[in-house]
């Protein structure tokens, strides 16, 4: 009887200890099997397991269930890499979130804040190629009194961003940086930040 008891005991010790060792192998595979690309930048772009493809999760989560989880067309995974939180690029490609922007030069294409980002031909706000802007920083600006290291992205003829937000002037070509605080153009100052009321 003892024996037949330290048989049974051995028999269930071992049986649990599989057990435990194939649900600790599964819980880690599952949490292995989706990683940021660059947890640093953006949790957003996640490797599946194998690291064969890359697959956008809207703001980080890693599961499908009531989630738009896409997986990217890459042509190259290699040189793949996060930009910023919305933005990544391989060689040839570029992304914002989940969409891949046309006609770009993914080579020269860089974020810039926010939500823009540029290529040596054209100025983007997301996904949308912002039209006749340009990108004025402190050398383009006719600067009067302290410098700013602010960026400002200039859309003619009426509308400036900067990195929160934007407002509508009457001509944003005739905008000058007063100091860290203000810009102005003939009849108007505008502080910086600009007030999201003003747009």
């Amino acid at each position: 009887m003892p024996i037949i008891l330290t048989k049974l005991f051995l028999t269930v010790s071992i049986s649990g200890f599989l057990f435990l060792t194939l649900t600790l192998f599964f819980i880690y595979i599952y949490s292995a099997s989706r990683r940021p690309v660059d947890r640093d930048l953006s949790d957003q772009f996640q490797y599946p397991l194998f690291k064969r493809s890359v697959e956008f999760h809207p703001f980080g989560q890693k599961t499908k269930k009531n989630n738009k989880v896409t997986k990217l067309k890459i042509s190259d995974i290699k040189t793949f890499k996060v930009l910023s939180y919305n933005y990544a690029k391989t060689d040839s490609q570029v992304f914002y979130n989940d969409t891949e922007l046309k006609d770009v030069d993914a080579a020269s294409f860089e974020f810039l804040w926010g939500d823009f980002g540029k290529d040596r031909n054209n100025l983007y706000s997301g996904d949308e190629k912002l039209e006749g802007c340009l990108m004025l920083d402190n050398s383009e600006l006719k600067i009067k009194g302290q410098g700013n290291t602010e960026n400002f992205l200039v859309c003619a003829p009426n509308k400036i961003y900067d990195k929160n937000s934007f407002i509508k002037v009457p001509d944003a070509t005739k905008i000058e940086l007063v100091n860290n605080e203000y810009l102005k153009d003939d009849d108007i100052q505008y502080k910086i930040p600009f007030d999201r009321k003003k747009r």
